[in-house]
């Protein structure tokens, strides 16, 4: 819910960004930007509060069709991932 994710992260309107823009924004393909594969440009990282009640998650490993299984509570360690609820 972008309006949720809005609120949550303090701004009044949120958009997913085009796939150019995202790309020139972040270095990488669609398909591939990932949390991992922008830690050294300090993006903030978000995790919707349901991804909690897992034990793993697949995340992008920053290169299209490759994915790396973590352990939740890893992903927000290494992320610094702040919590969030924004599904319905």
């Amino acid at each position: 819910n972008l309006k949720k994710l809005a609120k949550a992260v303090g701004q009044k309107k949120v958009q997913m960004a085009p796939h150019r823009e995202a790309e020139q924004l972040t270095g990488l393909q669609t398909g591939g930007i990932s949390a991992l594969a922008l830690l050294h440009k300090n993006f903030p990282v978000y995790l919707d509060r349901p991804a909690l009640d897992l034990d793993r998650i697949l995340v992008s490993a920053g290169k299209r069709g490759v994915n790396l299984e973590l352990a939740v509570p890893n992903l927000i360690k290494v992320t610094q991932a702040q919590v969030i609820e924004v599904t319905e």
